[in-house]
């Protein structure tokens, strides 16, 4: 079973798109030893834009109309080519696998290449599989521009769903569990205005869930899961003498961990 996730970020110009880069396609996040790419065949490097770096290993990186190397530059000569310089800059989402999940970071790398050509035609697209930790995970980089006719990229309040919705039909094709349908109930617990406003995606509550589940996929300490939240446009307090965690969201609301609903946010 894969999610879809939004990571949002707080400041967009060419300064924190260059680090988003960065980020993603950092050596340790995404180098793995050819015997561990669990595959019963020749690594095709052509299909995949995977290479080997000096130490044999393989970087599970690809770019879709573009080379993950020089992305940044692309993406910056697509935008000025058409004078679209500015505002959204990009769009960044991963998709993660759950614990326990039978797959190979090889054949989850290659959902998500399928999965960036399927939802992003005409733009260019950055995908990186980490294998860092216990949670296989790839992200995705996407060019607010489009290369072929300078139209701008325009994520709504439903694009989220229509994305797992097509993670879900590949995770199918490749024998996958998927999640269940959401088929409108509620629990006892939260209130029916949140459920309403997650609905339309204006829930800034569930909002913060989602990058907390982000945040806990891709750390591996106390103060990795922080610093990964910070990224995400969120302040975390969490203090040995207090009681509770508290966020401070993108749109200046706080909130504590026990108000999330769930235990695992404590």
């Amino acid at each position: 079973m894969a999610t879809i996730n939004f990571i949002p970020c707080k400041k967009q110009n060419a300064f924190s798109m260059r680090n988003e880069l960065k980020y993603i396609l950092q050596d340790f996040k995404v180098c793995i030893e050819p015997e561990k790419l669990n595959c019963d065949h020749t690594v095709n490097y052509q299909t995949y834009s995977e290479y080997a770096d000096k130490t044999g290993c393989i970087r599970l990186i690809s770019g879709k109309d573009c080379c993950p190397e020089t992305a940044f530059q692309e993406f910056m000569a697509t935008k000025n080519s058409f004078k679209k310089a500015d505002q959204t800059m990009f769009y960044h989402y991963d998709q993660a696998f759950k614990d326990g999940e039978t797959i190979s970071p090889k054949t989850a790398h290659e959902i998500a290449v399928k999965f960036a050509e399927d939802n992003y035609p005409g733009y260019e697209v950055v995908i990186a599989t980490h294998v860092d930790n216990e949670h296989l995970h790839s992200h995705f980089i996407i060019n607010s521009v489009s290369f072929k006719t300078g139209k701008k990229l325009h994520q709504g309040p439903k694009t989220l769903l229509k994305l797992r919705a097509y993670s879900d039909q590949i995770c199918q094709q490749y024998g996958l569990t998927t999640l269940e349908p959401y088929t409108g109930g509620k629990s006892q617990s939260l209130a029916s205005r949140e459920y309403r406003a997650a609905a339309k995606g204006q829930s800034w509550k569930f909002s913060l869930m989602n990058a907390i589940d982000t945040a806990m996929k891709t750390s591996g300490t106390k103060q990795d899961f922080i610093k990964n939240m910070e990224r995400q446009g969120y302040a975390v307090r969490w203090e040995n003498r207090r009681k509770y965690i508290t966020y401070t969201c993108p749109n200046t609301m706080s909130c504590r961990d026990i108000k999330l609903h769930d235990h695992r946010y404590l």
